[in-house]
Parts: structure tokens; sequence; C-alpha cells
């Protein structure tokens, strides 16, 4: 037994890096407290103190009702003490990939390594199944710590990983692993860490995008495709967290054009933001839109105006292609090209119902010009020189002063002039009473 772990030592050299954690670990599974393994149990105690003092956590960008239908981001943080960041040197050579690079590499008597393209191969092995991983951002190499709020520990932010569910019934993010290597005094050894199981709720999506902030557009119109009937809008949008979608963050309308088509490129990380002082990445999002004209135009559109924000922007830019280059324009300008065809038939139909209209008016005068009796010159009463609704009812009231009718005649005579005073002034129902008619049928009878 002595033997047996006085070799736990001197074997150490000639093992994998990768196992000498694992190799020790079963060894004094085996030996205990043997006191010939006193060398072995220092290299022991020097790993275990790493592993308790470096974790990886992964941490969900905003709520964890991520849904399946859109995308959302998970920060990775190397959580450490600041002692043990100190005797490493820090952490930015797992930002590299020091096999990648043109000048000479030096990774502090270790072999080289690729250290980011090995994370982001385990991210896509660990998470593929369940996930679909659109990318993988890094962090600077020159990165720096930062306090948390337990003390004595620093988080260095590593990496941010795009993904999405590939279906409602995954509820969690997998185990992550990022492998870390130390000198000791055998060589070095290789040390994963590993982040905790995250549970999430892909089945159920909130009406709230995904966090972001500092929205910044810039909406470029091109015109070169007016032969074809095409007026194109570039919207490109900037913003620290996950750009959301279009209709969330701009109305896009136009008077005259409807847009006929939309390519939506997606949300796509470009870089940590190296100016903000939280550890936040910076993400794009380029929507082609394309308009045509309205069909049933009475008129050509002259202008176009730019989509406008439903949301806090922290900038908006309009531009044009001015040929080749980029001209800066206001929110809404006048176009260069015609788009669409006038409809028309709106105009015949509007010109028919006219000449219709016309023709009506036409023949109604001619008709109510006519006198529907042949007033004779010996008659007591004149018709009125004009006729209108008072001149009438004058002509009826003077008939029933002067005119000796049979009770009959006057109740009829009273009912006519009712009927004229109903219609013109109190509730103009039912069919306009024919005044020409009404006072020559008068007449007749009061000859």
């Amino acid at each position: 037994m002595g033997m047996f772990a006085n070799s736990l030592f001197t074997r150490m050299s000639n093992a994998n890096p990768g196992v000498k954690y694992g190799y020790l670990k079963g060894g004094f599974e085996i030996v205990g407290d043997h006191k010939q393994a006193h060398e072995a149990r220092k290299v022991y105690e020097y790993y275990n103190n790493l592993v308790d003092e470096i974790k990886l956590e992964a941490v969900v960008d905003g709520s964890a009702a991520v849904g399946s239908e859109e995308p959302f981001g998970v920060y990775y943080n190397i959580r450490h003490t600041r002692e043990i960041e100190r005797e490493s040197g820090g952490f930015g050579r797992y930002l590299q990939n020091q096999n990648n690079t043109t000048g000479w590499s030096y990774n502090y008597g270790r072999p080289t390594e690729n250290y980011r393209d090995k994370f982001e191969e385990i991210v896509r092995e660990a998470c593929g199944e369940q996930f679909e991983v659109l990318s993988v951002t890094f962090q600077s190499e020159d990165v720096n710590s930062r306090a948390v709020k337990e003390y004595g520990w620093r988080i260095t932010p590593y990496a941010y990983v795009l993904m999405k569910a590939r279906g409602p019934e995954v509820d969690k993010i997998p185990s992550v692993r990022l492998d870390l290597d130390f000198l000791d005094t055998s060589g070095y050894a290789v040390l994963p860490i590993e982040s905790a199981v995250v549970p999430i709720d892909a089945g159920e999506t909130t009406d709230e995008p995904r966090p972001f902030r500092d929205l910044r557009i810039t909406q470029t119109l091109d015109e070169r495709q007016a032969d074809e009937g095409k007026l194109i809008l570039e919207i490109k949008a900037t913003a620290q967290g996950i750009v959301p979608d279009l209709e969330e963050v701009l109305e896009v309308k136009s008077a005259g054009f409807d847009v006929v088509e939309t390519e939506d490129q997606g949300v796509s990380i470009s870089r940590f933001d190296p100016e903000s002082k939280e550890n936040v990445v910076v993400s794009e999002r380029l929507w082609m839109l394309t308009f045509s004209a309205e069909e049933g135009l009475r008129e050509l559109p002259e202008a176009f105006a730019f989509a406008t924000p439903q949301t806090e922007m922290a900038e908006m830019l309009f531009q044009r292609f001015d040929d080749a280059d980029l001209a800066a324009v206001e929110a809404t300008i006048l176009l260069q090209q015609e788009y669409g065809e006038v409809d028309h038939s709106a105009v015949w139909i509007w010109s028919g119902i006219g000449m219709l209209a016309l023709a009506i008016a036409v023949v109604a005068v001619l008709v109510f010009r006519k006198r529907p009796a042949d007033v004779t010159s010996d008659s007591r009463f004149a018709m009125p020189g004009q006729v209108t609704p008072f001149t009438i009812i004058g002509l009826l009231k003077q008939i029933e002063r002067n005119n000796g009718l049979s009770p009959e005649g006057l109740s009829e005579l009273t009912e006519s002039i009712n009927r004229i005073e109903r219609y013109y002034f109190f509730e103009n129902d039912g069919a306009e009473p024919n005044l020409e008619h009404i006072a020559a049928d008068w007449i007749l009878k009061a000859r």
C-alpha cells in the first residue's frame, strides 16, 4: 500500500492533464490518509481549492418564460474569488483561439489551445438536442472582472449564447462545461467547471419583448427598382440586448403604398458592448420591405413617409439613395419616381352619374314649369308670380276668407294649408307638396 501511495505523486507527471483530478480522487479513495501520499495530498487539496473557488454560471437574459418561437440569450460568466484570479493571472486566455493567431502565442508553460472554439463545441454538443444554438459570442480577451454583492467574489463575463428552444416541451438549459488549466508541481492539470441546470418555460411566451435599450434605427429608401414598380425600404436596428420584432418598434404606413414583402434577417449578436459599465451585448437586426402602389388610385403618390416609432428610441436616422450615394433626409420626402396607375374607371363612373343627374334636373324643370291646369283670366284669384310656400299659403288663406265654400270645401282647403305648413316648416316628412298644382286647383274651385 505504501508503494501505491507513493506512486500517486511520482506518476502524476505521466498522467493526462485532463484526468489528474480524477486520478487523485480515485487514488485517495483507496489509500485514504496514508503518510506516503503526503505530496499527492497537497496537490489534491490544491485542486479542491480551485474547484471550490471557481464556478461557471449561466444567467438567462430576461424572463425564464422564453417560448419556442423567438430566440433568447444566456450569459455565461466565470465566478471566482479575488485570490484565484490573482494567482491564475486572470482568465483572458480562455477568450483566445491561440492556435489561429498569426503571431506567436504563449500559454504560460501549457500547450496553446483554441479555447473559444472548444467552448463553443461543448455548448453545441450539450444544448443541440433541445435547442437551436444560433451563435456564441465571446467577451474581449482584455475584459476586466467585476465585483458582485457577495464579499470576496467577482465575475469575469465570458460568453453570450443566442439560442431557440426546439419545442414548447423544453423545460431546462442543460449543464455546460468549461475546461480550465492550471500549473501544478507535476506540470499542469485541466479542471472542468460546469454550470448548473437552469429551469425555463418554453411553453409560455410573454407579451413583453426580450430586454433591450439604447435602440438605434436607420431607415434607407431605395428607388432604384422603380421600373419594376418596387419601392424598397431597408430598416437596420441596433440595441443593447435583443432587438425585438418590427411591429413592436415601428409602425410602417405610407399613403398610397402597400407592403407586399417583408424580409427579416433575424437577430444577430455583434459583440459585447465595450463602452457599457454593465455586462451587455449589442445586437443587430435588418428588415427589407418592398412596397408597391395601391390599386384604384385616383392620383399617384408623390411623397413617402418613413416608419414611425412605437417605443422609445435613442436615435432615428432617415436617408435615401441618391444615385450610388446616401443622403440624409426628413421623415417625409418627395418621391423621384412614379409608382402605380391612376384608375380612370372611377372618373367615367362619376362623369356618367353627373350627366344623368343633370338630365333629370332638366326634365324636372320642364315638367314643373308647365301649368297643371289652364287658369283662365276671368278667375277671381291669380297664381302668384313667384311660387313659394309663403305665397301659396297666402293665396289659400285669401280664398278661405273671401269665398263661400261649403263646409266640406273649407275642411279640404284647411287640410291643404296644414299639409304645406307641416312639410315646409315642421316635420319635412313624406312626399313634397306640388305647390303649383295645389294653387291652380283651388283657383279653379274658387271661381
